[in-house]
């Protein structure tokens, strides 16, 4: 039997279903320290059934010809890329955990739209799991369009997650927002040479300059991972804006370059929780030049780094899997163990570069769980260089709120406050507050300073199934409130900015892109250029 989550049914059979595994998998871990304590060997995993269904199950399918037509035009992901990602194999200790482990990684792919992992009934020492994914529609030709704060942005493409049914993806886009327009194209793998070694090729051609990347790494994939690995290479060259009251204050070029070597190994690994130490070269470079008719720009210096870093991290292995919270009836995994990560490095002269430069950073996060669906994430971080001309510090945290009700039309109240504060920034580097950022009723590059803050509270209504197994719609409303300026004044609360609004939510459940937002906002008070009233924003993700 498998247990999958609920497309098109009600809410009390995909929860009477959860209930089922959440009982078989707590009487599996009863037995086994049961056996444990009388001494017997351990449970171990017996045989792996795998299932990968097509974009329509055979029931699914028989409800319609176009859906079955839908399942002849797509490729089905083979067993053998499902097999690359488990952290198990047969005749392996029976680990809850990494049943459960595996089941988020494999939600974080593209091409599958929904996953389950589940252990039967021990017999004769060993447990059977069966693995069953369900495909997302992979093809993806056309593009998007999204208007944010008054810009447009748009692309044009043909995009491949799930190439002849390998789980490769394929892109090639053409690509226009307020500040550029390109071509690129893109090549991401999720098992290169084998498991979990991830691949990201890509490069454009845009109007204002051109970017190249290449990744490849064996990152800590699972908690009981014991090492990493990693190689980047990335030049871009564009463009840059730095705003001033909604309006250009300078334009520059600037090329960047950046190049990183680092290995890892785990400290401690095991099912609960992970320390783990990283080695790494890091070369960093930025050059700005006047871009041809603007002669009075004024540049940032030139800035270069030869890094030798250290990174420690430290995570519990805790998760929260909930859906109809911003991808509907998807399920969506929230991180609520603790991790801590921190970063040290120092670039001497000795490396060839014209003054030694520390840098210094860490990251704390944690997830509360004040309720059944009541989930409080927060997060903290700080970064600064030491010893170069500009320190480039920047403390951030983002705290968020999510109350998620189960009813025949579930609905969640989402909240977030999301701080950044700034000081003697690199002279390209200035944050906003406007409809891209969350405060959705004012244009692009309204607010702007080296301080910001954004505060969003959105009640989300949701169908709660699907219509014609292809749509899941949805309403919200919404108010949002924040500010960008230099210092202190970004924080103040007589110098916020207000706006309120409603929308819809489309949920396209077989496809990678799964939400469509539609919003109408109105702002209560002018931006800098006079600008007030509605706002119309659309995108293909929620706003935060």
């Amino acid at each position: 039997m498998r247990i999958s989550p609920a497309r098109g049914r009600s809410v009390s059979v995909g929860r009477t279903r959860r209930a089922r595994s959440l009982v078989a998998a707590a009487l599996v871990c009863v037995l086994s320290i049961a056996v444990t304590a009388r001494g017997e060997e351990p449970l171990r995993i017996g045989k792996i059934n795998i299932v990968t269904e097509d974009v329509y199950t055979e029931q699914e399918a028989a409800k319609g010809a176009a859906y079955g037509l839908v399942n002849t035009l797509h490729v089905q992901t083979r067993a053998s890329v499902i097999h690359k990602m488990l952290l198990f194999d047969e005749g392996d200790l029976y680990v809850p955990s990494r049943l459960a482990e595996t089941e988020r990684n494999l939600r974080k792919l593209n091409f599958i739209q929904s996953a389950s992992v589940v252990a039967g009934e021990p017999h004769d020492g060993v447990v059977d799991v069966t693995v069953v994914t369900q495909d997302a529609w992979s093809t993806e030709p056309g593009g998007s369009v999204g208007s944010a704060g008054g810009g447009t942005s748009g692309s044009a493409s043909v995009r491949e997650t799930n190439f002849l049914g390998f789980g490769k993806e394929l892109t090639v886009e053409y690509a226009s927002d307020p500040d550029r327009t390109g071509l690129g194209f893109q090549y991401e793998d999720p098992a290169l040479f084998g498991n979990y070694w991830r691949a990201n090729f890509g490069m454009a051609n845009n109007s204002d300059g051109k970017t190249s990347k290449f990744l490849v790494e064996r990152p800590f994939y699972s908690f009981a991972t014991t090492s990493s690995v990693r190689a980047l290479a990335s030049d871009q060259t564009q463009e840059t804006r730095v705003y001033e009251n909604g309006e250009v204050a300078s334009l520059f070029k600037e090329e960047t370059k950046s190049y990183v070597l680092s290995a890892g190994r785990a400290l401690s690994a095991s099912d609960a929780l992970a320390q783990r130490l990283t080695l790494g070269f890091q070369f960093d470079e930025s050059k700005f030049a006047p871009v041809v008719g603007e002669p009075s720009a004024t540049l940032p210096e030139d800035r270069e780094f030869r890094y030798v870093v250290a990174d420690y991290e430290f995570a519990v292995n805790k998760f929260r899997k909930l859906n109809f919270v911003s991808r509907d009836l998807r399920y969506e995994d929230f991180r609520v163990g603790t991790q801590i990560n921190l970063r040290a490095g120092i670039s001497p002269t000795a490396f060839g570069v014209d003054e030694t430069t520390g840098l210094l950073g860490f990251a704390i996060s944690r997830g509360f769980e004040p309720g059944p669906n009541t989930l409080l994430l927060a997060r903290l971080s700080w970064e600064s260089r030491i010893g170069a001309t500009n320190s480039n510090e920047i403390i951030g945290g983002d705290f968020r709120f999510i109350r998620r009700t189960e009813a025949a039309h579930p609905h969640a109240l989402v909240g977030r406050v999301n701080i950044i504060s700034g000081n003697d920034l690199d002279g390209e580097k200035q944050f906003f507050a406007d409809g891209d950022t969350g405060l959705r009723a004012y244009r692009l590059h309204a607010f702007s300073g080296d301080s910001s803050l954004i505060m969003n509270l959105e009640e989300r209504l949701f169908l709660g199934r699907e219509l014609w197994q292809v749509l899941s719609p949805g309403v919200a409303v919404f108010v949002d409130a924040g500010n960008a300026a230099n210092g202190s004044d970004a924080f103040d609360p007589g110098n916020l900015h207000f706006d309120a609004g409603f929308g819809l939510r489309i949920g396209v459940s077989r496809t990678p892109r799964n939400i469509f937002r539609l919003d109408f906002a109105y702002a209560f008070d002018p931006d800098p250029l006079g600008n007030q009233g509605w706002l119309v924003s659309f995108s293909g993700s929620q706003a935060f």
